[in-house]
Parts: C-alpha cells; sequence; structure tokens
C-alpha cells in the first residue's frame, strides 16, 4: 500500500519541493513536447492548476494549448535534490529539446534561456533527457 505524506506548516501546505515536468502529447505523431517547467509543488497539483486555473498565467495549458481538449498529454515529473537549481535545469532542458527537434509544433511553455550550468545541473538534465522517451 502505497502512502503519501502532506507535511502542513502554519496553515499552508509545505512545498518545499522540487520538480521539473515535461508534457508531452499522446496523440501526434512522435509524441512531440508541448510544455516545460519547474516547481515547488507536487506535480499533481501543478497539473491541475496548469489545466483549470482561471489566471492564464496560471493556468497556461488549459487556456493556451489549442488542442487540450482534443488531446491526449502525459506529464513526466523529475524531483530534483534540494541543491539543484530548477530552473537552470529546466532552461537548458528547454535548450536541449529545443536544439533535438522535440518541441512540438504547438509547444506553448517558456524559450530556452542562455544558462550558465554547474555539474550538478548538467547531470541531472543529462540524467532527464536519457529518462524521456523517444
Amino acid at each position: 500500500m502505497e502512502t503519501l505524506t502532506i507535511e502542513v506548516r502554519d496553515g499552508t501546505i509545505d512545498m518545499s519541493e522540487s520538480w521539473v515536468y515535461v508534457w508531452r502529447s499522446r496523440s501526434q505523431p512522435g509524441s512531440p513536447i508541448v510544455y516545460v517547467g519547474s516547481t515547488g509543488m507536487p506535480p499533481v497539483l501543478r497539473t491541475w492548476l496548469h489545466l483549470n486555473h482561471e489566471d492564464p498565467d496560471v493556468g497556461r495549458v488549459g487556456q493556451g494549448y489549442p488542442d487540450i481538449n482534443e488531446e491526449s498529454l502525459t506529464v513526466l515529473a523529475f524531483r530534483l535534490d534540494n541543491d539543484v537549481d530548477r530552473q537552470t535545469v529546466k532552461h537548458a532542458l528547454i535548450a536541449a529539446l529545443a536544439r533535438d527537434g522535440r518541441l512540438g509544433q504547438t509547444y506553448i511553455g517558456p524559450r530556452s534561456e542562455d544558462v550558465r550550468m554547474e555539474r550538478k545541473e548538467a547531470a541531472v538534465t543529462g540524467e532527464i533527457l536519457a529518462a524521456l522517451p523517444s
């Protein structure tokens, strides 16, 4: 039996986790990536917010992805150690996926930025790229 522990501190959920996540289309040939993000929230909560929040900066997938009501999508989330900068990993991942032609034509996520990576962030980015299905 799986157990999920949710920590509540000072009247709010403790969101001290660190994640990078990738949304892939299961409906399009080659399963292109349609969004890449990072969060300190549990990924299922962040996914729900991306789909349902009325603020377009929060509900950006539900409001911004043109085929959201017709496509099947999969979200793959990767937990990062606390000493890994998730923004750096996210931007390095986006840049690598763009270079490899893996971002879909309907990609709605952040654009790649030049990032200076430490050894740990480079290794984590490589691990995530290796774990993503082709």
